[in-house]
């Protein structure tokens, strides 16, 4: 039986220049990429099973989606431990510790199965927004970058990519293990000091 779909708020991806739309079902509210073609919205009975399909953008997004379901729902069990917690247990010594390390390993492996499928899927223009959204801190320039080289080259050479690359080269600066840049800025009694003057000392 086919069903009416309802499109809404429309949002530009920051840098890609494609669009996402939302769409309603029975009250729910899903989302799938505004792109030339005709997308096919298939929710037989919730909008947490509809299948995308007829367009590549909406294609990958649902490959990547169930590649990353069974981690999306890892972290929403791990919500509901937080939500339903009281706040003398949140209090208890240890509490939040447990939830952010469970945290961190479900977004290790969610980040693992991003990087299996940009490394796939080279040409889609959704592997570089996922790289992108990938830069963090907590993240180091060594690992993301080789996912970044895995682009083809004309995803690496568009505008986007470029910004990307220089996103890396400035993060490489500070990223843990490199050399720290020379600077000099005044200290607490008005005096010039350099980084360079620092060298084999200890330093509080």
């Amino acid at each position: 039986m086919k069903k009416k779909i309802l499109l809404s708020a429309l949002a530009f991806i920051p840098f890609i220049g494609f669009a996402q739309k939302d769409f309603t079902v029975k009250g729910k509210v899903g989302a799938l990429f505004v792109d030339p073609g005709t997308t096919v919205v298939n929710a037989q009975d919730s909008i947490a099973n509809a299948i995308l399909s007829g367009t590549s953008l909406n294609e990958d997004s649902q490959k990547l989606n169930s590649l990353l379901k069974e981690t999306t729902a890892k972290n929403k069990a791990l919500m509901s431990i937080y939500t339903a917690a009281t706040d003398e247990e949140r209090a208890v010594e240890g509490f939040m510790d447990k939830i952010e390390e469970k945290y961190n390993g479900i977004e290790k492996e969610a980040r693992a199965l991003k990087f299996d499928f940009i490394k796939a899927n080279p040409n889609s223009l959704l592997s570089l927004y996922t790289v992108m959204e990938s830069v963090d801190p907590s993240v180091s320039v060594s690992e993301i970058e080789p996912i970044f080289k895995s682009l083809s080259a004309e995803l690496q050479a568009s505008p986007q990519g470029k910004a990307l690359a220089n996103q890396l080269d400035m993060a490489r600066i500070t990223d843990i293990g490199s050399m720290a840049p020379e600077f000099t800025q005044n200290y607490t009694l008005g005096n010039p000091i350099s980084l360079a003057s620092l060298r084999g000392k200890y330093v509080l």
